[in-house]
């Protein structure tokens, strides 16, 4: 039987007594191999025992969440998408300055990478789109 890992992204958990429990009541559902729920990203890996049983269980890891953290949304994350944008910086004209901007973009959450060109001006990102469906 082919297996089948979908993964859910629990906004707005912020308990891990409850991350705990969620994550040991969708263990218990028929049909899931393995679910692991990583707190600190509120994603949830599951691992299905099939393909044709996925949004059945999406709705039942719902269900359980919802009962456990009502004001939690439940979504399923399809894919990571990046995106190029290059900004210019009117008025740029220190180095140094340009470098500490480009250190504290690149510490951004979801920034991939960044480069500003000191002699053009200009800044050169590629930051992550997360492309979310709503359960």
């Amino acid at each position: 039987m082919e297996a089948t890992k979908i993964e859910l992204v629990l906004d707005g958990l912020d308990c891990a007594v409850c991350a705990a429990k969620i994550n040991d009541k969708v263990n218990n559902i028929e049909d899931v191999k393995e679910a692991t729920l990583n707190f600190a990203s509120k994603i949830m890996t599951i691992e299905l025992e099939g393909v044709d049983k996925k949004e059945i269980v999406i709705k039942h890891v719902t269900e359980i969440v919802h009962k456990i953290e009502p004001d939690v949304t439940v979504s399923e994350k399809l894919h990571d998408k990046y995106v190029k944008k290059t900004l210019v910086l009117e008025g740029l004209d220190c180095a140094n300055c340009a470098l500490k901007i480009e250190g504290k973009i690149k510490e951004l959450d979801d920034i991939k990478s960044a480069n500003v060109d000191f002699t053009t001006g200009k800044l050169n990102i590629e930051t992550k789109v997360r492309i979310l469906k709503p359960q």
